[in-house]
């Protein structure tokens, strides 16, 4: 299909992931166009992909520029294009949906693109076991360190909306004492079957001072949601068994980024003023701080 540009994009359409709103899927893909009296020529992609209830389709918007399938091969003359015949090839492979696909497909909705002043301090996953959801009303899981930060999940029903439960994510400790960012994908899945999943990607910008912690990270998700079967009859709730889990991303403030761009600016406003030692000017510009703890907080529902 040409998409309007000068390439021609190639899509497949999961028809079925429209009617499976918990269920995961992990497939490798292979377009190939080739000319159809010859197999040997031919221009071929293939990527790993994931499908869900929100990902429908995936493929290549630039797959390859529609001039190039006019072009002749150097040895038998031939184009991909011929008598205005075009052969399309599509290979897939459907994989084992084990907890290393679950793990990729939840790393996929961290988007790092607007991070500009912050670079990539530690990544992890932890999970917590609920072996009994009819007795949960509010209750705690417990904690998960890393890099001498304490983490936990907590779990309650919305008072004021009935039809949602509220997870939250705790730092409960954290020895990291300036502006973050955490990003992080908070799920709840089949306790024997890491393809049934709801997701919720959250992106928040933290500042912490000492002695100031407990910064939560609050996810709505809906009750429905965790009872909805599939096609072979699995739920997020199974046997009432349910796991919770969160994958987590911490980008720290690069000062060195900032203290760049500090540095730039004054340079501009003091340019007939300009100081002779820039390192005194660099050690003066160390503490920036706002008084709004959390600066920048939204949550978003990916899955």
């Amino acid at each position: 299909m040409s998409d309007g540009s000068d390439y021609i994009s190639i899509y497949l359409n999961n028809l079925d992931n429209l009617n499976e709103r918990t269920s995961h899927l992990c497939v490798n893909i292979l377009f190939a166009l080739r000319n159809y009296k010859d197999c040997s020529y031919n221009k071929e992609f293939s990527k790993i992909e994931y499908f869900n209830r929100n990902k429908t389709y995936c493929g290549f918007k630039k797959f390859i520029k529609k001039t190039d399938i006019f072009v002749e091969n150097e040895n038998t003359f031939q184009s991909l294009l011929e008598d205005n015949k075009i052969i399309l090839d599509t290979y897939v492979i459907l994989y084992d949906y084990k907890k290393e696909q679950y793990l990729k497909e939840l790393k996929q909705w961290i988007r790092t693109e607007n991070i500009k002043d912050y670079k990539f301090y530690c990544n992890f996953y932890f999970e917590w076991e609920i072996s009994d959801w009819n007795s949960i009303d509010s209750e705690i899981g417990p904690h998960y360190e890393n890099n001498e930060n304490i983490w936990k999940l907590c779990i309650m029903e919305n008072k004021s909306r009935n039809e949602d439960v509220l997870i939250f994510l705790i730092n409960e400790k954290s020895i990291i004492l300036n502006k973050f960012i955490v990003k992080s994908v908070v799920t709840m899945r089949n306790p024997d079957d890491y393809s049934i999943y709801k997701s919720y990607y959250s992106e928040t910008f933290m500042k912490f001072k000492e002695n100031t912690n407990n910064q939560i990270i609050k996810n709505y998700i809906k009750k429905s949601d965790l009872f909805i079967t599939n096609e072979n009859s699995k739920s997020i709730i199974q046997n009432n068994k349910v796991v919770i889990g969160a994958y987590i991303e911490i980008f720290l403030n690069n000062e060195n980024v900032i203290q760049s761009k500090i540095k730039d600016n004054l340079f501009k406003t003091l340019q007939y003023n300009k100081p002779t030692n820039n390192s005194n000017l660099l050690q003066n510009q160390i503490s920036i701080s706002t008084d709004n703890d959390s600066i920048d907080k939204k949550f978003i529902q990916s899955l």
